[in-house]
């Protein structure tokens, strides 16, 4: 094996990056075009990938609910089957209240796709990824079951290449089925619920999640990256390839370059024999470090090189930072002390249910950070890959959690279980630690959640750790620990546990033994897995972010829960968390907000604020003495109903952060609360007296929405007064009409005792608000959306869907021939009474000539040709013009050099 490290400033990396000018275009393309598709991977795939075909697969499925029998068959009639996108929620319009907790409907179906093999993929390997299906698939393509996946939460791979039809239909068939084994507690959802991807690859390729990206050195100064990269080769006799592999920084620049040559073995019948992984190391002088207040990201390009051919690419987003957990003091990153202020959170939505839009979990995040939150359990799962996206780039902590339970034990943990554990917890938590390894917001494992309720830890609980943690250290060799959450009162249980822990014990509502747990063994680390919001909530002490702030020994806690979610607790669901199913912040948001931010605030609302998840009134509506509450991290406030001053509070009167007014005299106008930090005034907060209910107000996430089928506006409707004062008290019934460019994907309020369907066009207000929430398609237009309520004045909205823009320098790039030496031309003309465009294109030297019909977002919408050329002139005719937008055409030659030409199609 040769390796050829990168030198800065090395005379030979610059003649190296000089002839990847190619990928350098292409990704200054991307970055000055803002590209801001519905899927963060393929924004980020399509900057870099060029010889591997990553298509996302997610249009034009069909589907049905029920036992069927026989659907896997290609010759099976599913013409009256629903067209769906995916991701999907077979489940989400079964969900009504039922008064008791479990409210999860099992349910059972297909799914079916037909699809024709696109040129560029003939003669590679082909493979389907399925970021997670709920659950216990089957999948098969033209019949043939090609693959299975019991647990739901994990993204898999099917090997599709064997059964594909080169030419005509094929059929990708998936049965889903909830109603046999179970693993969820909770609204789990059922069917294809996160993205699917179709993937072409050379036969000597970079396998998928194959590259482990590690830091052993990260300083502004200096820092050492280790790239770990897996080649398979799926070819009969060895192979030698060269593995290069590029670092590159989030504006583009590359920063170094490392080839290695190595040889693998020819496949066999032991699939781990034609596998040879790839170790390079970096040395960069400057860099930016990734932390929550600093959220940077790198990038390895790695390109497998059939001597100067590239045949395979892959792109590993990464983050350089230094993570360091010390005996009894802390975690650190980047030497600087952080403390975990979590939340937990179900992965459900209303009204989506699991099959959560990426630009929701944008949305989410954004609340819980504005919250103060600084990191989310994966309660009790890994969730959808751009979840982690999202943390990575917003600077959200992660605590990875595995799984809810691990296997039935007499007097063990109660409920649902996850049955399968003893035969494939090795599959499944290695496909969860590979892809979510080199994800910077990930600081912490956790291999299992309640796995014993009781007075002391169970032998059996430190024995399977045992296994979990040698086993995620595996495939993961940076210093993050492994945890598990048991439900148990035994600090010396958990002392033992943290000697097989990395020194640090995960505890759920453990708060009354973390003076017992130090005292015991001063050098444990204390994560609270899963916490109250106070240390006594029927006293209501002290809020437990006092027992993680004081004492460095304790590095975090998450609560019970960041957001409500559907399928346990009464009614719908859960109402525990500080903002509710629809993303709408509780009053227990500015409690949490008190506590965690770094900027001085104050918050009145109105009612007794005895439990840490009231939800109290928001407006200032009352008659006769009435409860205040306001929420602040200032010195004192200072309380005014009109003019006249209630009086003024200090914050260190109160030990439970709640302050407490009594007996305030109403009168109608307005309640100010005025909050003081070192003397100045530091935040101000406000209710008036709002005036009878007059119109409906709506707030849109968005007015311009991607024409990707992706991409969502959440339109926020208020029922308010003549002034836009919001009616807290309101329970209209809001309907709304949808016309145009879009798709509605339901309407929902936080009322967990509401009946009505999340798929219709109606619902209750809940405090005054209802959400909606509108998908665009694959065309561009308008979105023309009317609300209305019985006697207010209704509200309108138009929201634009529009490709890519694309300005003026960009498409002087796209246009620029990026041969080098040799020359080559496209051209198009449309034919409007066909519909159709004719491509004309010329090529100076034979070779395998790739063409294809690009999306702004990189997506490949059609490949016209990938075939041997002899040099000469060529035409043809692409008669799939259905979409209006901007496309380009690229044209590449089997040495990667292409001209690309933008068109605009009206």
């Amino acid at each position: 094996m040769v390796n050829r490290p990168y030198k800065p400033g090395g005379r030979g990396s610059m003649r190296s990056f000089k002839a990847s000018s190619v990928l350098m275009v292409f990704m200054m393309i991307f970055l000055v075009a803002g590209v801001a598709t519905a899927s963060m991977t393929e924004r980020l795939e399509a900057r870099f990938l060029k010889s591997r075909i990553k298509l996302r697969f997610d249009e034009d499925w069909k589907v049905q609910s029920g036992n069927i029998t026989g659907a896997e068959a290609t010759a099976y009639s599913d013409a009256s089957w629903t067209p769906t996108n995916v991701p999907h929620d077979l489940a989400i319009t079964l969900v009504k209240p039922t008064g008791t907790s479990g409210n999860d409907p099992a349910a059972r179906g297909w799914y079916r796709k037909h699809f024709t093999l696109p040129a560029g993929f003939a003669g590679k390997k082909v493979i389907v990824q399925f970021d997670g299906i709920y659950h216990d698939s089957k999948i098969y393509l033209n019949g043939t079951q090609v693959g299975n996946q019991q647990y739901g939460y994990t993204n898999f791979t099917c090997d599709l290449t064997q059964n594909l039809n080169a030419t005509g239909d094929n059929v990708l068939a998936v049965m889903v089925d909830d109603q046999t084994v179970r693993n969820s507690r909770w609204y789990s959802g059922c069917g294809i619920y996160r993205h699917v991807w179709l993937i072409a690859t050379d036969n000597v390729y970079v396998r998928n999640w194959g590259t482990a990206v590690t830091t052993p050195v990260a300083t502004t100064a200096q820092a050492q990256i280790r790239v770990q990269t897996d080649v398979v080769n799926d070819l009969a006799t060895s192979q030698t390839r060269i593995v290069e592999t590029a670092i590159y920084d989030e504006n583009g620049a590359a920063l170094g370059k490392s080839d290695t040559t190595i040889t693998l073995n020819a496949k066999g019948t032991d699939s781990t024999k034609n596998i040879d992984t790839c170790v390079q190391i970096f040395n960069l002088t400057t860099c930016k470090l990734w932390s929550p207040s600093t959220p940077v990201r790198y990038y390895a390009y790695t390109r497998i090189m059939n001597g100067t051919t590239p045949t395979d690419d892959y792109v590993t987003p990464f983050g350089i930072r230094d993570l360091v957990f010390k005996p009894g003091t802390g975690m650190f990153i980047n030497g600087v002390s952080t403390k975990m202020k979590g939340a937990c959170w179900h992965e459900n939505l209303v009204p989506v249910g699991s099959a959560i839009p990426d630009a929701m979990f944008e949305r989410t995040i954004k609340e819980l950070k504005a919250s103060g939150c600084s990191s989310i359990r994966t309660s009790h799962n890994p969730m959808s890959q751009e979840f982690y996206d999202y943390c990575d780039q917003l600077g959200m902590m992660v605590l990875d959690e595995w799984c809810d339970k691990w296997y039935q034990q007499a007097g063990g943990a109660a409920g649902i279980l996850y049955e399968s554990w003893n035969q494939t917890w090795q599959h499944d938590l290695r496909l969860m630690v590979e892809r979510d390894r080199n994800h910077p917001s990930v600081v912490m494992w956790s291999a299992g959640n309640e796995m014993y309720y009781g007075g002391t830890i169970p032998a059996y609980i430190t024995d399977n750790m045992k296994l979990l943690e040698a086993w995620i250290h595996t495939f993961d060799k940076s210093t993050r620990p492994v945890v598990c959450a048991p439900n148990v009162q035994d600090a010396t249980g958990y002392v033992n546990l943290a000697k097989i822990q990395n020194n640090c014990a995960g505890i759920n509502y453990g708060e009354g033994i973390y003076a017992s747990i130090h005292s015991k063994d001063p050098n444990v680390l204390i994560q609270g897995t899963e916490n109250h919001g106070y240390l006594g909530m029927t006293n209501n002490t002290q809020p437990t972010w006092f027992a993680v702030r004081d004492n460095p020994f304790v590095i975090g806690h998450h609560l019970w829960t960041g957001v409500d979610y559907l399928g346990e607790g009464g009614n719908l669901g859960a109402t525990s968390g500080f903002i509710d199913g629809c993303a709408f912040r509780k009053s227990w948001f500015y409690f949490q907000q008190a506590q965690w931010s770094d900027s001085p605030m104050v918050h009145v609302t109105i009612g007794n604020g005895s439990t840490s998840n009231a939800n109290l009134a928001e407006d200032w509506n009352q008659s006769g003495p009435v409860s205040v509450v306001t929420y602040t991290n200032c010195d004192s406030v200072s309380l005014y109903v009109n003019t006249t001053k209630i009086g003024t509070s200090k914050l260190s009167s109160f030990p439970n952060m709640v302050m407490q007014w009594t007996n305030v005299p109403w009168s109608t106008g307005v309640i100010k609360a005025i909050g003081m930090k070192g003397g100045v005034q530091a935040a101000i907060d406000s209710i008036v007296t709002a005036g009878p209910a007059a119109k409906v107000l709506l707030k849109p996430g968005k007015t311009t929405l991607e024409a990707d089928g992706h991409d969502v506006s959440c339109i926020e409707v208020d029922i308010t007064d003549a002034n836009n004062n919001l009616i807290f008290k309101d329970s209209s019934m809001v309907q709304f009409t949808m016309t145009g460019q879009g798709r509605s994907l339901g309407i929902a309020s936080g009322n967990w005792a509401s009946a009505e369907s999340f798929k219709a066009t109606s619902r209750k207000a809940y405090h005054g608000k209802v959400l909606i929430v509108l998908q665009s398609t694959m065309d561009t237009g308008t979105i023309n959306v009317t609300v209305s309520s019985t006697g207010l004045t209704s509200a309108s909205l138009a929201i634009k869907t529009v490709p890519q823009s694309i300005s003026t320098a960009v498409r002087g790039a796209l246009s620029m021939k990026t041969l080098g030496n040799r020359s080559g031309s496209l051209t198009w003309t449309r034919n409007p009474v066909r519909n159709s465009l004719r491509i004309n294109y010329r090529v100076d030297e034979p070779g395998i000539i790739s063409l294809s019909v690009i999306s702004p977002s990189g997506r490949t919408v059609h490949c016209l040709t990938n075939s041997y050329h002899e040099a000469g002139t060529y035409s043809m005719e692409w008669n799939a013009l259905t979409k209006s937008g901007v496309y380009f055409f690229v044209l590449k030659t089997n040495n990667n050099r292409m001209v690309r030409k933008a068109f605009m199609v009206q």
